[in-house]
């Protein structure tokens, strides 16, 4: 599961990739636009979640199905930050390398440039998979 919400803009990019490698793998897949209160959570299934929002609200539906993250489901994240390295044995994360954004925003700056320029993004594989 993509969980791509459609309140905040995101590059639509993410869901043509993340049903391209679905495809290639040979995975069912399903988009949903969030994860409430109310959302089923199956084991044996990944979540990837965008919004910090989803990711709390899965957790929690997880706890109160006694379902172990990492072990009956796993979770994806986007963007690493401190919290996810700890939070419950670390949460897998799909993040943008922030230092080299900089980098280059820095330098498009300084040249007076408006290219478009791609990111480099790295997966850091925690104990939510």
């Amino acid at each position: 599961y993509l969980v791509y919400p459609k309140i905040v803009s995101y590059s639509p990019e993410i869901i043509q990739g993340f049903k391209k490698f679905c495809m290639q793998n040979n995975f069912k897949y399903e988009v949903l636009s969030e994860i409430t209160e109310d959302t089923e959570v199956h084991a044996k299934e990944v979540y990837i979640v965008i919004e910090e929002n989803d990711l709390c609200n899965i957790i929690k539906i997880s706890r109160e199905n006694n379902l172990q993250i990492g072990k009956d489901l796993g979770i994806i994240s986007y963007n690493d930050s401190p919290l996810k390295e700890i939070l419950l044995d670390g949460i897998t994360v799909i993040s943008t390398d922030h230092i080299k954004m900089g980098e280059t925003a820095a330098r498009l700056i300084l040249e007076n440039r408006n290219d478009k320029i791609k990111n480099p993004f790295v997966m850091i594989r925690r104990g939510s998979l």
